[in-house]
């Protein structure tokens, strides 16, 4: 199973969400005051408070998050069938979760949806689907050994 694709979509997903904290935004990404000194209005959230948000919602710590997911794509990249099961593992426990789908709206803010946590929803199928698809070719427990055999195709056993 050639899962270069499913790669390629988390690696493009995760480059969605907000930095880890506001000292991690690039100079073009910083908070653009709209409004006078004195009331600023910015075109931002703070992504610090983002992540932790997220951290509450999801049951994990953000320190705990932030040693996770910071190498994933390398640990993705990495052709080691035992490390690329485990990343694609973490990703489905911290992104396929319902409780996450309005906070995760934020990672397309561009976007509009009528429905709340509809676009979050859609992330967070996309990439759990692509990492799903990730750990099935890659778990080194799938051997034709191991649970259950596949038995060879009969197309006359439906007639």
């Amino acid at each position: 199973m050639d899962i270069a694709d499913d790669l390629d979509v988390i690696e493009n997903s995760l480059r969605m969400l907000p930095a880890w904290s506001v000292d991690d935004l690039q100079p073009e990404d910083q908070p653009i005051n709209l409004g006078p000194p004195e009331q600023p209005v910015h075109l931002h959230f703070d992504p610090g408070t983002w992540w932790e948000r997220f951290a509450e919602l999801s049951g994990h710590g953000r320190r705990y998050l932030l040693e996770k997911l910071s190498g994933i794509m390398i640990e993705l990249r990495s052709g080691e069938p035992l490390t690329v099961a485990g990343a694609a593992e973490y990703l489905l426990m911290f992104f396929d979760d319902p409780r996450l789908h309005e906070l995760l709206d934020l990672v397309a803010s561009h976007w509009e949806t009528k429905v709340a946590g509809r676009i979050g929803q859609r992330w967070a199928e996309t990439l759990c689907v692509a990492a799903w698809r990730v750990l099935l070719a890659s778990e080194p427990q799938n051997r034709p050994d191991y649970h259950f055999t596949l038995r060879p195709w009969n197309p006359g056993r439906m007639s």
